[in-house]
């Protein structure tokens, strides 16, 4: 796999973490092995993702504060690039107790190097590029 790729996944998934939830709202980082996948969960005790948004929450340019802006909506559908690209899952879902959202990517233990798995292969996929 593409560490910088990964890394940035992990980033992204913090950072909109952090951005998208009140100042002092925990984070949580969990990563554990089962089998031949390994599985990161990010969990906050934020107000989660609006329910009938959830669905939405990886497409291109969808945000769920339309008032921010220094976003333009791509962030998570990059990270769902990255994820398949290397072979793995990503979701998002809402928890009741504590309550927040919870973002849970899965990738094969075994990860082969990424062949053409890069920034502008993935921007390419997943935005609009405006041509002269």
């Amino acid at each position: 796999g593409d560490p910088n790729q990964l890394r940035r996944v992990v980033d992204n998934l913090l950072a909109n973490a952090r951005v998208h939830t009140p100042n002092g709202t925990m984070i949580s980082v969990r990563i554990k092995s089962e089998k031949n996948q390994v599985i990161l969960e990010v969990a906050d005790n934020g107000p989660g993702i609006p329910p009938d948004q959830i669905h939405r929450v990886f497409d291109r340019f969808w945000q769920a504060d339309h008032n921010q802006r220094d976003s333009h909506g791509l962030g998570l559908a990059i990270v769902r690039a990255i994820v398949v690209a290397h072979g793995g899952t990503i979701t998002a879902s809402n928890r009741i107790e504590p309550h927040g959202a919870v973002i849970t990517m899965t990738l094969p233990r075994q990860l082969t190097p990424s062949s053409g798995v890069n920034e502008a292969s993935i921007l390419r996929k997943h935005a609009v590029i405006a041509e002269p």
